[in-house]
């Protein structure tokens, strides 16, 4: 399975939104901001008018968030130790995804993390990544909780699994890792 980090695998999403609010000196509608986090963080700073000269500000505050503020969700330590090969690929930068990964444990579980900007990929939605990671692992499953998680995905022919957002097309939804079963079930019976 190829795993997006922040917002499918980890609960980044405030530490995201505590540091764009101390980056911009605003204080941002929380709700909205998720919302549109959900879709992109351009589209999140062109709603707030936010410039894009905060960007390397906010990373600076979020990669200083401990990794105990970032925490997994619920039973995705179940879900990963089921899964034959699990891998990354993240905007997040290399150091502190590896950070978050190994203060959590989680490390053990991927064969390979592409961060993109560090490993010298594009940025989702542009395919090359997955490719990559399809050649090498033939992957059956993305699991993500963005549109752009999923368009290159969609490129190359594998299904989708959309984390904690309904408003996004994918192959099957889920709220909680509970429900994974279910996804597991279908996709073997498709196979």
């Amino acid at each position: 399975m190829l795993w997006d980090m922040d917002g499918t695998l980890i609960n980044s999403l405030p530490s995201i939104v505590y540091g764009l609010q101390k980056a911009s000196g605003k204080n941002l509608d929380e709700e909205k901001l998720l919302s549109l986090l959900k879709v992109n963080s351009y589209v999140a700073f062109e709603h707030f008018g936010l410039d894009d000269s905060i960007r390397a500000r906010f990373k600076e505050i979020e990669r200083g968030i401990h990794p105990s503020e970032k925490k997994p969700f619920p039973d995705i330590k179940q879900v990963l130790s089921e899964s034959d090969i699990n891998v990354i690929v993240t905007h997040k930068d290399k150091k502190s995804a590896e950070d978050l990964l190994r203060y959590w444990r989680l490390d053990h579980y991927f064969a390979e993390m592409l961060c993109l900007e560090d490993d010298n990929f594009p940025r989702k939605p542009e395919s090359g990544s997955y490719e990559y990671l399809h050649n090498k692992y033939h992957i059956d499953l993305v699991v993500g909780d963005r549109e752009l998680d999923f368009i290159p995905a969609r490129k190359l022919g594998i299904p989708t699994c959309a984390f904690q957002n309904p408003a996004i097309e994918a192959d099957f939804h889920i709220n909680t890792y509970k429900e994974f079963n279910i996804v597991k079930q279908s996709l073997k019976k498709e196979s």
